[in-house]
């Protein structure tokens, strides 16, 4: 069943990811290739939330 509860804030969130997905065309490499460029401007970057092993 769908909740008809309207919470700001997800509605917030909602826009906001319609917006990038409509930037980048709903092409998930271009807005990955977005956000890393953003990222490289800003100088700030993203921070690993936990170790994958990986090397």
């Amino acid at each position: 069943m769908k909740s008809t509860l309207k919470i700001p804030i997800v509605d917030d969130v909602r826009r906001a990811r319609e917006a990038l997905a409509k930037d980048c065309e709903y092409n998930l490499r271009k807005l990955v290739e977005m956000l890393r460029n953003q990222e490289r401007v800003s100088g700030r970057h993203a921070q690993k939330l936990y170790d994958s092993g990986k090397s």
